[in-house]
């Protein structure tokens, strides 16, 4: 007979953020659609476009590949997973960026969200220095869509303060909704669904703690892939 599934702990909510994450992302993707509703119902006249964008965009999006790195890194690594004083502060931050857009905070939401990813690539960042093992090569392109999310979210907040030019504005659309979610797809993707579906080429790379000719060369690819994708947007 199969063994009883071992029950749901406290401390596996934050060992396994993607326990809360996803939750909390859901929750949130819902709630950028409900958005609509009183537009539609002709209830209001205020256009929920901006607000829907935002929580479809870091909060949907945002925390279910916050989830899913928070759980699979430390594993990859090989390191200790997040302890609770990592994970509970960064879903408050979560809960309340959210909100924030939700409420039409719009600003405030950026900043916290501003602040979510500089934590979360603060603690990845650690986890890599003391890891046993190195990241799948496509995790370059994980770390490249952060940093085009920080771009894109800092240009929409300088808006606030001064006027952005058309071209101005509309990079700072595709940095924060497209070349953020692209290159976290491919990132995680290029990993994920050889091994979900069998389809592709799954690269076999040598088990190391520390970078080889034949891990450097399969993150160069990436990282150089998205490098060009980031100067397509900027086109």
């Amino acid at each position: 007979m199969p063994s009883a599934r071992r029950p749901l702990t406290f401390a596996d909510l934050y060992r396994e953020p993607f326990r809360l994450f996803f939750p909390a992302a859901t929750l949130a993707g819902l709630l950028g659609v409900l958005l609509w509703v009183p537009l539609l119902l002709g209830w209001t006249t205020d256009y929920p476009g901006t607000a829907h964008a935002r929580l479809m965009v870091q909060g949907f999006f945002g925390g279910f590949m916050f989830g899913f790195l928070g759980t699979s890194m430390p594993r990859l690594l090989e390191v200790p997973p997040f302890a609770a004083r990592e994970v509970f502060p960064l879903l408050a931050l979560f809960a309340v960026q959210a909100g924030a857009h939700l409420l039409g905070a719009v600003a405030v939401g950026d900043g916290l969200f501003v602040m979510e990813l500089v934590l979360w690539l603060t603690l990845l960042k650690g986890r890599c220095h003391t890891k046993r093992g190195l990241p799948p090569p496509t995790f370059v392109l994980v770390g490249l869509a952060f940093g085009c999310g920080l771009a894109g979210t800092a240009l929409f907040l300088a808006g606030r303060r001064w006027e952005l030019s058309p071209e101005l504005e509309l990079l700072a659309r595709l940095l924060s909704y497209h070349a953020f979610v692209l290159l976290c797809v491919l990132g995680a993707g290029g990993f994920l669904l050889p091994r979900f579906l069998g389809l592709g080429v799954r690269r076999k790379l040598p088990a190391s703690a520390t970078v080889t000719p034949e891990w450097r060369a399969a993150a160069g690819f990436a990282g150089t892939t998205g490098l060009l994708l980031v100067i397509t947007y900027g086109l």
